[in-house]
């Protein structure tokens, strides 16, 4: 299923990815930010439901100076607030959100267009050399906006193995913009995320791969 998953992202097309039953427990929606149009935006919109992100490779992280926005908080919050302010998640992980953006030539930042511009571009900086990366990034986009950048943790699924992190290494694998779009699939009908079953079903009707983390560690470990 990975070679699948792979050739699928190469063609601008999306795939679904299961982190663990350990972790989150959530399959995501997943695509190229270099591919992904209005109209994934939209499908996202209707067929996911979740919180539509952009993900950056540790690497690009680096290169941009993202911190997390957690650890931005904790330096800049007023004393009233640090208590708020959590480092790890119920499921032991530390969250990966760092600055929304919206890039400057959206108009209000929310709609599709819009979304898939600000994405697209993000892959513009990855491909872009080294010393462009955060001149255009600083000049171009703009906080706060209405896409989370989501920065990979260093050595991506080393370290964690978070949905940030596995659909960065997918793109790296497939000689891409290390840059994804995700978006969590929810359910209307138990209000919560879709189950495997059901998500299952989803991309069998749709002919779409879904890869379990699971898979992409194994590969990991063999070509370590």
């Amino acid at each position: 299923m990975l070679d699948k998953a792979l050739d699928y992202l190469k063609r601008g097309h999306f795939i679904l990815l299961h982190d663990s039953s350990d972790r989150e427990n959530e399959v995501d929606m997943v695509i190229s930010a270099k591919h992904v149009t209005p109209e994934h935006i939209a499908q996202m919109r209707q067929f996911a439901g979740g919180l539509i992100c952009i993900a950056v490779d540790d690497i690009i992280s680096r290169n941009l100076k993202l911190q997390y926005m957690h650890e931005s908080l904790q330096q800049y919050s007023v004393d009233e607030h640090k208590d708020m302010i959590y480092n790890s998640t119920k499921y032991g992980d530390h969250p990966s959100f760092s600055m929304w953006i919206n890039h400057t030539e959206v108009k209000t930042g929310i709609t599709d267009y819009d979304r898939a511009l600000t994405a697209n571009e993000m892959a513009r900086v990855a491909e872009m050399p080294e010393p462009y990366q955060i001149n255009y990034f600083k000049r171009m986009f703009k906080v706060p906006g209405h896409i989370p950048l989501l920065k990979s943790a260093p050595d991506l699924i080393k370290t964690r193995q978070g949905h940030t992190e596995m659909s960065t290494y997918l793109l790296r694998l497939a000689e891409m913009s290390p840059v994804s779009v995700i978006c969590e699939m929810m359910d209307s009908i138990t209000h919560k995320a879709l189950s495997l079953d059901k998500a299952k079903k989803y991309a069998d009707s749709n002919r779409i791969p879904m890869l379990e983390a699971s898979e992409i560690l194994n590969h990991s470990k063999i070509y370590a």
